[in-house]
């Protein structure tokens, strides 16, 4: 069976909720919740936060040290080279291996260089142009299923 991982720009705790369509279909053995960079306030450096959920759930996300709490995203340039580096080496210990991605955000373009993937399930839904820089075009089109859900 392929593990699957899921790229979202939510908090598990309110993804769960608003988005249920992927885990009905989803039976895996592992399911990878990545989800954006959170600041910690204070001193200290920054790593990858890992959460078990339950036997086949995780979450994931980079905490990031600073003096100053703000809203951090996916894709951005100063941050997503580290989380990708972190994630990288996470994917690697546990064996993941072309798992199924699901890109719920289009932010989360910037983890496709390092999660190769079996298929890529992009939400075309969640495409803004005049919000994002994401370039489709750059991602291997050989495994992406584009999606047209709605939250």
């Amino acid at each position: 069976m392929t593990d699957f991982i899921c790229i979202s720009d939510l908090r598990w705790q309110t993804f769960h909720h608003a988005c249920p369509l992927p885990w009905r279909f989803v039976r895996k053995p592992r399911v990878l919740f990545v989800e954006p960079p959170l600041i910690s306030l204070g001193a200290g450096c920054a790593k990858l936060e890992v959460l078990p959920q339950s036997t086949t759930l995780t979450v994931v996300r980079l905490r990031i040290p600073a003096l100053t709490a703000r809203k951090l995203e996916h894709g951005n340039s100063t941050l997503q080279p580290l989380y990708n580096d972190l994630l990288g080496k996470y994917l690697e210990e546990n064996n993941y291996q072309r798992p199924l991605l699901w890109l719920n955000t289009p932010a989360g373009a910037g983890f496709a260089d390092v999660i190769p993937c079996t298929l890529m399930i992009y939400d075309a839904a969640r495409i803004q142009p005049a919000k994002t820089s994401v370039n489709i075009e750059r991602l291997n089109p050989e495994a992406i299923l584009v999606t047209g859900s709605r939250r």
